[in-house]
């Protein structure tokens, strides 16, 4: 165990803990009180930003499109459906979940180091050390994740299903709750599935898998990759490979740290 720490009892852990779980609370309330204030930044700027054609995903991909010479055919965020409210209390309650929402993902990193703390005082000096370094990861894995889930991840989707027509009598209407629920599962879901290396970091701590084990069964991670790319996002292949292909570079990355961790 680290050097300068003193022996507690059952109850002092649980007082601690309960400190920190308060601190937590503390910091994830101010930062979700500012994303409450600042509702039009919130809502005009992040939230509904991909439905809007200047969205920088969509200038960037028409962009590539037209230097490919494909045509302006392949070209997203040209949108014609309308998102409504139809309940009383509706606008008021997504408030609230997107700035609780917004305040998990801006303190993740606080989060995640309260956790470090509480459980360093147990670790050896170089298992601390090491932890540093997974903390730093982890969170920004779970940042990139999001990033790649919202600039990705959300405009190919969402050109997809709302340009989806069975009949041209059937117009595209979505809830707010529905377009908010959408937005941020594939959000949150991306940066969940970038702790993967994090995961692997772990188990490979344990001795449940190794980087043996990984590279033989590769065929069958990409395999589970492209099924999940292909539920997560719209049924096209363009969409498919790109959330596919990065799933399973993280595989790769997770192989090199297993191997790191246990050669």
């Amino acid at each position: 165990m680290s050097g300068n720490t003193k022996e507690m009892s059952f109850f002092d852990h649980l007082e601690e803990l309960r400190w920190r779980i308060l601190r937590s609370a503390i910091v994830v309330l101010l930062v979700s009180l500012m994303a409450f204030i600042f509702k039009d930044f919130v809502f005009d700027e992040i939230i509904f930003a991909p439905t809007q054609a200047d969205f920088a995903s969509y200038k960037y991909w028409c962009k590539l499109v037209m230097q490919l010479g494909l045509g302006e055919d392949l070209c997203l965020g040209n949108f014609d459906f309308v998102i409504i409210n139809t309940e009383m209390a509706g606008q008021f309650m997504v408030h609230i979940k997107i700035a609780m929402a917004v305040g998990l993902i801006v303190a993740f990193p606080y989060l995640v180091w309260e956790i470090w703390r509480f459980v360093s005082p147990g670790l050896h000096e170089k298992e601390v050390k090491a932890s540093r370094s997974a903390i730093l990861a982890s969170s920004l894995l779970f940042f990139l994740g999001v990033l790649f889930g919202y600039y990705i991840l959300t405009p190919f989707s969402l050109d997809f299903l709302s340009k989806y027509n069975v009949s041209s009598l059937v117009a595209n209407t979505f809830t707010l709750t529905n377009y908010i629920d959408f937005v941020s599962t594939l959000v949150l879901a991306s940066g969940i599935m970038f702790q993967l290396p994090m995961a692997v970091f772990f188990l490979a701590k344990l001795g449940i898998v190794s980087a043996r084990m990984m590279q033989e069964y590769w065929r069958y991670a990409l395999l589970i990759c492209m099924v999940l790319a292909a539920v997560i996002t719209p049924p096209d292949v363009a969409s498919m490979v790109m959330v596919g292909v990065p799933l399973f570079g993280l595989y790769l990355l997770s192989i090199l740290i297993a191997k790191r961790i246990n050669p």
